[in-house]
């Protein structure tokens, strides 16, 4: 026997090497032999005869295995296009084998200086757009980011990263956005910026253009800038407008290192591109060398169009998480200290497309992909799940996997084998949304259907939901699958599963087992952190059925949001039914939390920091909002903190009716600033007490001024009905307007109310504030982080050097605190 060296690159099935058989066994992992006859059929029954063997392992034909292809442009000069190339560029050149690019794919190009349309590498590409003249000023710098994004393929001069139609766009992004929405333009390249010179959480920004940014249905692709400063200090638009279409981009050296002048930030940059000695075109048939974030943008404009020209449907939200996903990780030098960043990978960005949103027309353009950096190995196990049917064959596990990015469940059942060989799958990451409900179930496996996994192991590996809707369907939740057939020697370690869906059922090794021949040994979960706000949760199994369970060793920590009597937790399984057995060895903490405080119902509207007033559920926690100044006695405004959510279904709701025709909807309890006791009060199911008390709403004077008013409570109302639950919560201030109503969130009582405050010109009391200041003191992040471990973001968000005040007056207490801080951490990113 010979020992065999191989390299998976990816696979045909069907094609041998010659007449030789692959065999493993503990003495030799790998020998080969060599059989009479390359026949398909016999090497096949050789196999079969092999597996029955003590001795053997795994037995497996020796597959022909092909390198990955690249395409190298043939034009004059592409050998001075460092950006584009696969050693130190972004590997544009892996993606050109698989398409390089369509002109029936439109780009952007916002430029105030005009582009050179007649020029050789764009002639025919570039169309005037909303621009009444696309080169009347200086158009050096358009026609060298239209040469980065879409020079033709022709043998002449360059290569552009995509063969694109290009659009010049004025730098009026309403105007804009507009004319890219109406001509079907999905990706804009914004190689500029304008500064805001303010800082903080309270900088202003233009909500104009912020309003058609959020409401273009594409990418918005901007340069960082070359001040070479932090981006979080200073904020520079439209890069920084935080929001899931805009990508900000830096600009990195060939040698893969920051460009000294380009801007940064750690949550501001979110990728970098090759931005230093771009090669590209000039006017009059000129090509040049350029250097900035400018060049580096549109690199990443270019991936997109390669992306879109793949499937035009692809959102800018889409465009954005799968660049991302696909960038390599680096790390820099900045002023302030060393960062870890991503390098923006045009391969990369391709292979992290999931299967149902790339090559829909071509069925066997998958087969080209190589899945390295989701799969591994697996490549034979890819191409199956890629036909969309029932996986029905065998697969063994040849190595240790540790995956990338964001995983996506397999869309199809499982009815086969998967022996994992006693290997690891390390790293998977799952982030499930609304628009994923409809598979219903999540893990590495979707669900596995009559079919049976077994000796794989599963490591730091994550399943996370935003606040989903509650489902009419239970959803299944599991490191290893949504819904489950036979499993045997299965281990879970320091796995996470965070599910907010309501209704559902959450295990860390499945969501359910539902047939009649479940069997799981051996199994281990350790270091999870599981919540539930739904049907039934486990350390191991959500819910139980027909089956049984032996051997089982569970050790982990259940977390119980939102926990009732009605809900189903077990240790290691939630919910049982149909004589399931669920027996085994576990040493499990159940903490049970109990249900929140939401505040306000759907359709309540929310006053923006602009005047206008838009509902509750639209909110996307990127807003500034109207708020009231305590301090200053003054209107305000601040950003979303944080917005907390309870799903849709039956509630006890308490309607108020004011004096002027105003009414609010209340889930649980809510805050109004009270005239008639001058402090905030929370209006409950006993909010009858305060009917004929007057509250303060905000208006509008006949100059558009914001002023207050006051409205008297004339009416309540409590009754069930079916609706969800929002409550917003502001940085420093925590209050907000609902319906106009000055009001405060539900469940933070203790932290408002501290100071006394003058009736006259609803502002703290500035002698009684300093006084109980001197009386009972202030604290210092760090003392009171010894108490509270938050982070100081939390600290100044909850302006907690007050809260020693209201620990003296007997308002909340330590224990309280942290009650709250446990609450609401999983909202918190400072």
């Amino acid at each position: 026997p010979t020992a065999i060296r191989r390299q998976r690159q990816f696979c045909r099935r069907d094609r041998y090497d010659g007449k030789k058989l692959l065999l493993k066994n503990e003495t030799n992992p790998i020998i080969s032999l060599e059989l009479e006859t390359n026949d398909k059929e016999k090497v096949l029954e050789a196999i079969n005869k092999l597996k029955t063997l003590d001795i053997v392992l795994v037995a497996e034909p020796s597959y022909v295995y092909e390198t990955e292809i690249q395409w190298t442009p043939s034009d004059s000069q592409y050998s001075k296009q460092w950006g584009c190339s696969n050693s130190s560029g972004i590997q544009a050149e892996m993606v050109w084998n698989y398409t390089k690019g369509s002109t029936s794919v439109k780009v952007g190009i916002m430029e105030s200086g005009g582009i050179d349309m007649n020029h050789e590498d764009l002639r025919g590409r570039v169309f005037a757009g909303n621009y009444a003249t696309p080169a009347d000023g200086n158009p050096a710098h358009g026609t060298h980011i239209a040469g980065i994004i879409g020079a033709a393929h022709n043998g002449l001069g360059i290569a552009g990263v995509s063969e694109s139609s290009m659009y010049l766009l004025n730098h009026n992004m309403p105007n804009a956005l507009a004319y890219a929405t109406q001509n079907g333009i999905k990706v804009v390249n914004a190689s500029f910026r304008y500064t805001i010179e303010a800082t903080g959480k309270n900088a202003p920004y233009n909500a104009t253009d912020y309003t058609a940014i959020k409401n273009f249905n594409g990418l918005l692709v901007c340069s960082a800038g070359n001040e070479g400063a932090n981006n979080e200090i200073i904020e520079r638009y439209p890069c920084n407008y935080n929001l899931p279409n805009v990508i900000a981009v830096g600009n990195i050296t060939k040698k893969g290192e920051r460009a000294s002048d380009s801007n940064y930030g750690k949550e501001k940059v979110h990728v970098y591109a090759p931005g230093e000695d771009i090669y590209s075109t000039l006017p009059n048939n000129d090509y040049g060398t350029r250097s900035g974030t400018s060049m580096a943008a549109p690199h990443v404009t270019g991936v997109a169009a390669l992306l879109l020209s793949l499937n035009p449907s692809l959102t800018g939200a889409e465009l954005k998480q799968y660049i991302l996903n696909g960038a390599d990780n680096i790390n820099i030098s900045t002023p302030d200290g060393n960062q870890n960043v991503k390098k923006l990978n045009a391969y990369g960005a391709l292979k992290s497309v999931p299967r149902d949103r790339l090559f829909e027309s071509t069925e066997n353009s998958y087969y080209k992909i190589s899945s390295e950096n989701h799969l591994k190995s697996m490549e034979l196990f890819a191409l199956q799940r890629a036909t969309g049917k029932e996986i029905c064959d065998g697969f063994t596990l040849t190595q240790d996997i540790t995956l990338s990015g964001q995983w996506t469940p397999i869309q199809t059942k499982f009815a086969g084998s998967f022996y994992g060989n006693g290997h690891t799958i390390r790293n998977m990451n799952i982030h499930v949304t609304d628009n994923d409900l409809p598979n219903r179930y999540f893990g590495f496996f979707r669900q596995i259907s009559n079919g049976a996994v077994s000796n794989l192991r599963f490591e730091n590996c994550n399943i996370t939901t935003d606040n989903i809707s509650n489902e009419n369907e239970v959803v299944g939740f599991g490191i290893l699958s949504g819904s489950g057939g036979s499993m045997n020697n299965i281990t879970v370690s320091n796995c996470t599963i965070k599910c907010s869906v309501g209704n559902s059922s959450v295990g860390g090794l499945t969501g359910f087992l539902s047939t009649s021949s479940d069997y799981c040994s051996n199994c281990t979960v350790e270091g999870g952190g599981f919540e539930s706000s739904g049907f039934s949760l486990g350390g191991m199994i959500g819910r139980h059925v027909n089956g049984f369970i032996s051997g089982a060793k569970c050790y982990t920590k259940l977390t119980v949001n939102d926990y009732n009597d009605s809900k189903h937790v077990g240790k290691i399984c939630g919910y049982e039914s149909k004589g399931g057995e669920c027996g085994g060895d576990c040493n499990v903490e159940i903490v049970k939390n109990p249900k929140s405080n939401p505040c306000v119902a759907t359709g309540t509207l929310i006053t923006l920091a602009d005047g206008r007033q838009v509902p509750v559920e639209t909110l996307t926690g990127d807003e500034m909002l109207l708020v009231w100044n305590l301090q200053t006695g003054c209107f305000d405004t601040a950003p979303i903190l944080f917005i907390d959510s309870d799903p849709w279904q039956s509630y006890k709701v308490i309607n108020l009716a004011f004096s002027d025709g105003t009414s609010v909807k209340v889930i649980y309890e809510h805050g109004f600033w009270d005239y008639d006791l001058n402090k905030y009060v929370y209006i409950k199911e006993d909010a009858v007490q305060y009917i004929g008390h007057w509250f303060n709403k905000q208006t509008m004077d006949e100059n558009g001024n914001f002023v207050s008013k006051r409205v008297q409570l004339t009416n309540v109302v409590v009754q069930n009905e079916d609706t969800a639950t929002y409550s917003p919560v502001t940085y420093g201030h925590l209050c907000y307007y609902v319906n106009g109503m000055l009001s405060m969130p539900g469940g933070i009582s203790g932290l408002f109310n501290i100071f006394d405050v003058d009736s006259e010109t609803m502002s703290y009391d500035l002698a009684l504030m300093q006084a109980d200041i001197e009386q009972y003191g202030l604290f210092t992040y760090e003392e009171f982080a010894e108490f509270v471990p938050v982070t100081e973001g939390v600290f100044e968000a909850f302006n907690g050097q007050y809260l020693k005040v209201a620990i003296g007056k007997g308002m909340i207490t330590i224990e309280e605190l942290q009650t709250l801080a446990t609450r609401y951490q999983k909202f918190f990113n400072f």
